[in-house]
């Protein structure tokens, strides 16, 4: 991991990002919610998505396993839609 990053990276907001190479181990969204809310993750610096969730109840935990190896992320990731929770991403070096 780049100096100073600790896993896991806690995304809130529409447009946060994390702008260095990274390889996502894991993703999990969590937190209060109303049915039908989303979260959408995708490429920095492009529009290739990564994992879109969407939730049936009022209470989240969504995730994906990207497996030992993870999933290459060069430019890094943004967050394009959180209506509500947190989105974890956890991360290893590139």
């Amino acid at each position: 991991l780049p100096l100073g990053v600790l896993n896991p990276i806690e995304l809130t907001a529409v447009n946060q990002s994390y702008d260095s190479p990274a390889r996502i181990l894991a993703l999990v969204w969590f937190g209060t919610t109303t049915a039908a809310d989303t979260v959408d993750i995708r490429h920095q610096g492009g529009d290739k998505r990564i994992w879109k969730g969407q939730t049936d109840s009022t209470n989240t935990y969504l995730g994906i396993s990207f497996g030992n190896t993870g999933l290459g992320c060069p430019n890094g990731f943004i967050l394009k839609q959180i209506s509500s929770g947190t989105l974890l991403v956890y991360i290893s070096e590139e």
